[in-house]
């Protein structure tokens, strides 16, 4: 299967299909003659198009006049007419200046690296450079055509299937009640964690979704609508220099699409093979101008709404229990798993009393069926077994395995051209995503010890369907930005770019339904005082849910956080020097961004009320200063080994300041003081490419980066020790007055990451192959380690108090104690009475991984018979390791499902004949280990792979299709006017994922039982019918 995404998939044959008529359109030009640079940049700006050249390249060639109202491909002709310089359209439709005869279609001269949005004739809102695949560093670009092949639901969706390097084993929304109902996206590239992927949008951050735990979650880019999407630029490795914190795996840049006129209206309509899980869109979008040219607007819109899927919907739980039951029965009965009927559970073999006497089971399981009650005779013909199906309730058929979503989206842009050389602009999206789950919040077990209520000579342990006790959990989370600024021509090409941005992101979460008191079977035990009548699932069933009635309690969760972003920016760029190879530019930026989520409080159920209690403020604030320089020292044309030799030099300074609270010291309230981690640091970006043959580019860098401590990270508590001994004082007990502090600390430093890329891109003279290798290895040092839970519980691996008191030579401070006595050192001690222990964060931990990316694109011409595109990228990591301190051993977090996968990818093939298109592409996701990374505990990981049979989740593939069909020929530009139909099968050959067990103790654990790299859904369909106008 890894040799079949290394290789492509097989092709398949269509029926030929008329080739679309071209349309022209004419503009009214007029171009005085002068430098052809100038004229460029005008005629960009009168034909409203998107043109693209290089400075260097034009040079100060002379243009002639050119007046009338003409085609742009006229326009060019006249303008080149006589020069060495041509045009050709890029895969977009993007207009590029090339040198005739030099490039082909992939390799035409790309622009000055200039930030996206300074770029004259472009109407992007991108601040970041626009990155290609043939980069210095090893960027990924993801166009519209394989995000409209996808035919996937979201952002999350299409990065997590299609993009290898990203090593997110799981979704939020798979996972509802762990993730408290939440729908939200999250990107982990290289399997670091979503924290150290920094996700953008345009090239600027999004607020941060608020978190009840450690403060800030990773923006959710989930209600942007796939179609309002140009392309997706991913950055394998660190990129500190450029980005600023957070960027230590990586950067995901999503640029929407808002370079264009004319308008869209789309409605998209999917289900399963199965009839659920629903799907239904309606996107639209429209750019115009309203005074010839002088101001653009565009206006997108999407509203999404998706079914939900429940446990019952697919049998995957079943056949997890089956697989437990067949591999290891006596652990899995150990889980009390609930079921369809009333299973009972015994620590010996089984002794059933009836009026006659006692008859033996000579077993500890049985079952009672409901439709039976507590028969004799169905007691005893099921002895030694229990029920496997599940329940009609929350803990059962009814459980959410994916919720029901509803999405939305707004963008707006609008750009205004004052005068030659001075445009305002202002760009604001709004996006909006709901999700709504059925989730437990009842026990359904209860321990039987009374005599006069057990059936059976001892005690037991029953468990019991509950219906009318499901929950309901709805996650809503909004999220806006409103970018206002200006773009500046300034002299000797130099442009710059002042914004403000206001941001905000909410999340609200609202749990309500019904559970049970604490005292619901306290009877059982013999407590009959307290008044009401004793719920007995070993009676008759119907009055057992009569009578557990009584004992009903509100289950309440509900709170509310927003998170306040402002975020101040300048941009400068242009050229400093002429060069051999071409111009050298200097891109520069300052910033300062504030995020500030204020106290708030959190209402739940506790012991039968409903309490209140609050939630922190915290924020966060960045003052960075970046440059970015590249240099082209040696031109393409030299005959010499570094034939193109270009250089890239990146630095920037970030001074960061994390404030949340702190309860560092004894007798503070536990959120009445708030502290600061207050840090600054410089990281950098370095590398260079270069062509040793004519069509095979190697390049290569070295980048740091860093990611600031968490709020989890530095917020500190006191508690108090119990129960711990004293090495120095002869293993006394400690006081249990001694104050401990536990948590995080505003004295850890942040986390440093240095990656090392190098890498090969061939391109065939013909353009027609396209290949990418690149070695990327990341080093992260002063990783902090939390040794006590708190917020996220990040590599919760110490032993807390033990730990520090049997490591106090190597952390002296971290103990206090009282100077030691007469009667102590008469005693043998060599340690006085400890008065203050200190378990917070260290920086201690390190992580080292390596991997290998490949990319490949060929184009195969078939003449008449049309094209067949092959495509593949696939990611090999064969190190991940990290270890808690420079004393420990490592861990390896390669093929686990906390890490990342070894073996990853993706291919694909494309038959495309004028207006039809037809594509297969499979994913593979290699195996991966049963137990989780890290030390074993007690017998976990022998109980988990006996009850999965395997050590491994086995590898697991995946081919969708996908059909396209134009009804009209394409106009000018990127877009196709008129009518398109788009037809997708996700999951094409309905295969089931790997069934994977549970091996933790019951209540409430996820019991989803498929390997969660699937969709649950499996074969689905889906059609999106579009209006082009």
């Amino acid at each position: 299967m890894r040799l079949l995404v290394l290789g492509l998939p097989t092709a398949f044959l269509v029926a030929a299909a008329l080739p679309a008529a071209a349309q022209t359109r004419a503009y009214q030009i007029a171009l005085p003659a002068q430098r052809l640079s100038a004229s460029l940049s005008q005629l960009a700006k009168q034909a409203r198009t998107e043109l693209l050249f290089s400075a260097s390249q034009v040079g100060d060639r002379a243009a002639p006049a050119v007046r009338g109202r003409l085609t742009i491909e006229e326009a060019l002709r006249k303008l080149l007419q006589g020069s060495d310089l041509s045009f050709t359209r890029s895969a977009d439709g993007t207009i590029v200046i090339v040198r005739s005869g030099r490039y082909g279609v992939s390799e035409i001269a790309p622009p000055e690296p200039t930030p996206e949005i300074l770029v004259v004739g472009r109407r992007t809102q991108n601040a970041d450079i626009q990155r290609t695949e043939s980069d210095i560093q090893p960027y990924q670009v993801s166009s519209r055509r394989e995000l409209d092949n996808s035919h996937l639901d979201t952002p999350e969706d299409f990065l997590r299937t299609r993009l290898p390097v990203n090593g997110q084993m799981a979704t939020a929304s798979q996972f509802s009640l762990e993730n408290i109902g939440s729908t939200r996206s999250e990107i982990n590239l290289r399997g670091l964690g979503p924290r150290q992927t920094l996700v953008l949008l345009d090239g600027r951050r999004l607020p941060s979704l608020p978190a009840s735990e450690d403060g800030f979650n990773q923006p959710d880019i989930n209600a942007v609508p796939i179609p309002a999407i140009a392309r997706v630029e991913t950055i394998t490795a660190t990129a500190g220099g450029i980005y600023g914190p957070g960027a230590t795996a990586g950067v995901v840049n999503v640029v929407l699409d808002r370079d264009y006129r004319g308008g869209y209206l789309a409605m998209s309509s999917g289900v399963t093979a199965r009839g659920d899980a629903g799907f239904s869109r309606i996107e639209g979008g429209v750019g115009f101008t309203p005074d010839g040219g002088d101001t653009d607007v565009m206006l997108a819109f999407a509203r999404t709404r998706q079914d939900s899927l429940a446990y019952g919907d697919r049998d995957y739980t079943e056949r997890s229990r089956a697989l437990k039951l067949r591999n290891d029965p006596a652990q899995f009965f150990g889980q009390y798993p609930v079921s369809g009927s009333v299973n009972i559970f015994g620590s010996a073999p089984l002794a059933l009393r009836t009026p006659e006497g006692t008859i033996p089971l000579n077993a500890r399981t049985t079952y009672a069926p409901l439709g039976e009650g507590m028969l004799a005779s169905a007691l005893l013909s099921n002895a030694g077994r229990i029920d496997i199906t599940l329940s009609p309730d929350a803990n059962g058929a009814t459980r959410t395995l994916l919720p029901e979503v509803e999405r939305w989206s707004f963008l707006l842009n609008v750009r205004r051209r004052l005068r030659d050389g001075v445009e305002l602009f202002v760009d604001g999206l709004w996006m909006g995503n709901r999700g709504q789950s059925t989730v437990p919040f009842s026990l359904q077990s209860a321990y039987v010890a009374d005599p006069q209520f057990r059936r059976f000579d001892g005690a037991v342990t029953v468990t019991f369907p509950l219906p009318g006790f499901d929950n309901s959990l709805v996650n809503r989370s909004t999220t806006s930005r409103v970018t206002v600024g200006g773009i500046v021509d300034l002299p000797h090409d130099w442009r710059a770019n002042l914004d403000y941005t206001v941001g905000t992101a909410r999340q609200r979460i609202d749990l309500a339904g019904d559970g049970l008191s604490a005292d619901a079977f306290s009877g059982l035990f013999g407590f009959s005082e307290l008044g009401a009548p004793i719920p007995n699932p070993l009676g008759d069933y119907p009055t057992f849910l009569s009578t557990i009635n009584a004992y009903r309690t509100p289950n309440v969760l509900r709170y509310s956080l927003v998170n306040r972003m402002r975020q101040a920016s300048a941009r400068l760029s242009g050229p400093i020097a002429r060069l051999p190879g071409g111009r050298a530019t200097l891109s520069l930026l300052a910033e300062r961004r504030r995020e500030h989520v204020p106290a708030s409080f959190v209402r739940e159920s506790l012991l039968g009320t409903i309490v209140a209690r609050p939630l922190p403020e915290v924020s966060q604030e960045v003052r960075s200063f970046s440059a970015e320089l590249r240099a082209p020292l040696i031109d393409r044309e030299s005959a010499v080994a570094l034939s193109g030799l270009e250089l890239q030099l990146a630095a920037r300074n970030d001074r960061y300041r994390n404030t949340a609270p702190s309860q560092s010291r004894t007798g503070d309230a536990l959120f009445d003081r708030l502290e600061t981690s207050d840090r600054s640091a410089t990281v950098y970006t370095a590398g260079l490419r270069f062509y040793p043959f004519r069509n095979l580019m190697v390049r290569g860098s070295v980048s740091t980066g860093i990611l600031p401590p968490s709020i989890d990270q530095i917020s500190a508590r006191v508690v108090r020790s119990f129960a711990e001994r004293d090495p120095r004082r002869g293993g006394s007990l400690i006081s249990t007055d001694v104050p401990v502090v536990v948590g995080g600390s505003t004295a850890v430093l942040p986390e440093r990451a240095r990656s090392f890329s190098a890498g090969v891109v061939l391109t065939t003279a013909d353009s027609r192959l396209r290949l990418s290798l690149d070695y990327t290895r990341i080093e992260k040092k002063d990783e902090i380690v939390l040794t006590s839970a708190n917020g996220l519980r990040y590599l919760t691996d110490y032993g807390a108090v033990a730990y520090f008191l049997a490591n106090e030579e190597r952390f002296p401070e971290r103990i206090v104690r009282l100077p030691l006595t007469e009667a102590d050192l008469a005693a043998g001690y060599t340690g006085g009475l400890i008065t203050r222990i200190d378990t917070t964060a260290l920086n201690t931990g390190r992580t080292k991984l390596a991997a290998l990316d490949l990319k490949a694109e060929y184009v195969a011409p078939l003449g008449p018979a049309g094209q067949v595109r092959f495509t593949t990228a696939a990611t090999w990591q064969p190190e991940f390791k990290r270890r808690f301190d420079d004393q420990a051993v490592w861990y390896t977090l390669a093929n686990y499902s906390q890490g990342a996968l070894t073996w990853r990818g993706v291919a694909g093939v494309e038959w495309e004949r004028g207006p039809l298109a037809v594509a297969l592409d499979g994913q593979y996701y290699g195996r991966y280990r049963v137990v989780p990374w890290g030390p074993p505990v007690g017998q976990g990981n022998e109980f988990a792979i006996r009850l999965q049979g395997s050590d491994y989740i086995p590898a697991q593939a995946y081919v969708d299709l996908a059909i396209s069909y134009r009804f009209s020929g394409a106009r000018e530009g990127s877009r196709s006017a008129g009518m398109e139909l788009r037809l997708g099968v996700q999951n094409l050959f309905d295969s089931s994922p790997p069934i994977v067990v549970d091996s933790g103790r019951y209540f409430f654990f996820a019991e989803a039982g498929y390997s969660s790299l699937a969709d649950p859904r499996r074969r689905r369909f889906d059609a999106v019918l579009m209006y082009r106008f």
